[in-house]
């Protein structure tokens, strides 16, 4: 429905789909070395498959057994994973120097990290009542929630290999059927069923419910911005087509409720409290060894070559 007015999701969302697999059909009973795919040398077996499945959580799961070919594309990203690796060792690519280098930083910094994770706890309870009501009270200005409008639309697609002559021809449709809407006594949710391209809304008379500003096309959160309750706009080019759009309702930019973003503040209170005392516990340990920097040797070291 709304495909042809919004933004398309951004490509973090959908490569976290193809990540999804369910596989609630497979039994305890089913034996764990049954190769499920190969590629070349690489394989993998039911086992891993299952593994992989039991690291989600049951809305993730739930969400995956809805298309089967979620666990085939799964399954084909870590073959390729995985034969991508065995031509790394064939190559003895990871016996160069520079790789070996960087391999070496990844495994000192998963050592301390984890290593600091188990030193270093967060007080019990942390944070309380006042301090996430504090931290609400003192970021509310990046705390907003966007405006939304209630719309309805009018759409006319336009192909994407639609040459010029389609193109000015879908346009003049479209700024006659803006020009029936501005009529007296239009009827605009019988002109979007009768002529809107988008069959899902047309069917509700254009009618598109309530839609946030932030995920409107540029296009049409332009022109809506201008618009009073009631207006219906002139026909509006997108890179889809053609709209015209009727503001039903909105509401404005607002301060979101605490109890919308508290999970959110505490999230990041607790990220930050852990961050600063595991800090507080390096500075303390180089305290205890006696922590001395030779600054004439620092400058030889950062300034130009003799």
């Amino acid at each position: 429905m709304k495909t042809f007015l919004l933004r398309s999701l951004p490509a973090a969302v959908a490569l976290a789909v193809v990540s999804i697999a369910p596989l609630s059909a497979v039994r305890a009973a089913d034996d764990p070395n049954e190769v499920v795919g190969r590629a070349g040398g690489a394989e993998i077996k039911l086992g891993q498959v299952r593994a992989f499945v039991n690291r989600l959580d049951p809305a993730s799961r739930q969400q995956a057994e809805k298309d089967p070919q979620v666990i085939v594309r799964l399954v084909r990203n870590e073959l390729g994973r995985l034969a991508l690796l065995n031509e790394v060792t064939a190559k003895k690519w990871d016996q160069r120097p520079e790789v070996q280098a960087q391999i070496e930083a990844a495994r000192q910094q998963v050592l301390v990290s984890s290593y600091l994770q188990s030193v270093v706890q967060l007080p019990p309870g942390y944070p309380s009542d006042a301090e996430v009501q504090a931290a609400y009270d003192g970021n509310k200005a990046s705390l907003m929630k966007p405006g939304e409008y209630r719309l309805a639309q009018i759409f006319l697609i336009v192909p994407s290999s639609a040459d010029k002559g389609v193109v000015e021809a879908v346009q003049r449709r479209a700024e006659d059927l803006a020009r029936k809407a501005h009529a007296k006594g239009a009827d605009f949710a019988a002109l979007a069923r009768e002529s809107s391209d988008d069959k899902d809304s047309a069917a509700k008379g254009g009618d598109l419910g309530w839609v946030s500003s932030t995920i409107l096309l540029p296009e049409i959160r332009n022109a809506v911005a201008g618009m009073a309750k009631g207006e219906i706009s002139q026909a509006i080019h997108t890179p889809a087509g053609f709209h015209i759009v009727k503001l039903a309702d909105m509401k404005p930019s607002e301060v979101a409720p605490l109890a919308d973003v508290r999970q959110g503040l505490i999230a990041n209170l607790r990220q930050r409290k852990l961050e600063e005392l595991q800090v507080a516990y390096v500075n303390a340990m180089l305290d205890r060894e006696g922590l001395a920097i030779n600054e004439v040797a620092l400058r030889k070291a950062i300034g130009p070559a003799q």
